[in-house]
């Protein structure tokens, strides 16, 4: 189903404007899922699970597709498009060089790309006005990983590469204090060495400077806010994401914020001075001190010790 077949009528026979995909990312243990259960509470929203980072391996495709060098040789052949009725006599003439012969070209793999990802995604249902996913897997590189599709080893691609395909995106990001995030990830992996902690570290540094890179680009249609900001109802968070989604807020978007069940338990600050030696913690400091500061986070070893 086509983005422009998504629109639905009202009982007056009014066309509702058709619902935007809205992607909510963040690195382990942010509280991408609170979020997602908050956004969730809202009756015109609809966002589903992680789906294992899989759509990076189809931004790679895109972007090998869509590589400069590629298109302009493409450019240069005047290769024929399935929009045009000779491609198929062209293909089979054997006076004519066929080796880069295709009946797709790049906004024809855009269009596909988009129904695939629209096809796992959308729910047709009245009065939605946002649909998609949350996910902590885009915006870092994996393990053994180097895709430079942007120039860049530290970024998978895959938030470019949504917003190519769906223009009309919005995004929301969310982050947590470092050292509580990596505490937490930690604590829920049964056997977790000194390296793996550390590249948890990096990870999560790498992961938020380019979230943060890409909100600096896209402020329009990204928001960014803080865990501990989202459970003080105190802060006006929820009212800012309401504002953002242009949903009015109500007592179920708070209401998520009371419940219990469905949280995974983090170690209390007594506790998070028996995951790591010092050693370890000096070292995971070092990794997130400079990308933690951008956000107002300044952690020190006190932290870890339960003192702050």
């Amino acid at each position: 189903m086509l983005m422009s077949d998504h629109a639905n009528l009202d009982l007056a026979g009014k066309e509702d404007p058709a619902p935007k995909p809205l992607f909510v990312i963040g690195s382990s243990r942010s509280g991408t899922t609170l979020l997602q259960r908050i956004l969730n509470s809202f009756d015109e929203v609809c966002i589903w699970g992680e789906h294992g980072g899989f759509l990076k391996y189809i931004a790679r495709g895109y972007y090998t597709f869509q590589n400069e060098i590629v298109v302009r040789h493409l450019d240069s052949l005047k290769i024929p498009t399935k929009k045009d009725p000779s491609t198929f006599e062209k293909l089979k003439n054997p006076k004519i060089w066929s080796a880069w012969s295709n009946q797709f070209n790049g906004e024809d793999l855009k269009e596909s790309c988009r129904n695939f990802i629209d096809s796992l995604l959308f729910v047709n249902k009245p009065g939605l006005k946002f649909y998609g996913f949350k996910e902590i897997r885009y915006g870092r590189r994996g393990k053994g990983e180097l895709f430079r599709p942007l120039g860049n080893p530290s970024k998978d691609g895959v938030l470019d590469f949504l917003k190519k395909i769906f223009p009309e995106s919005k995004f929301i990001f969310i982050i947590r204090n470092p050292l509580d995030s990596i505490a937490s990830t930690v604590s829920c992996v049964k056997e977790c060495d000194i390296s793996e902690a550390v590249d948890i570290a990096v990870s999560w540094a790498e992961q938020n400077e380019h979230l943060l890179e890409f909100y600096l680009k896209k402020k329009k249609d990204c928001f960014f806010l803080k865990y501990e900001d989202l459970i003080d109802k105190n802060k006006t968070s929820l009212a800012d994401l309401s504002s953002f989604l242009g949903l009015p807020l109500s007592s179920k978007q708070y209401s998520v914020l009371d419940l219990e069940s469905g949280r995974g338990a983090d170690p209390d600050k007594k506790n998070r001075k028996n995951l790591f030696t010092d050693r370890v913690i000096y070292r995971i400091i070092k990794k997130v001190k400079k990308t933690a500061e951008k956000f107002g986070y300044y952690p020190n070893k006190d932290y870890f010790h339960g003192h702050a």
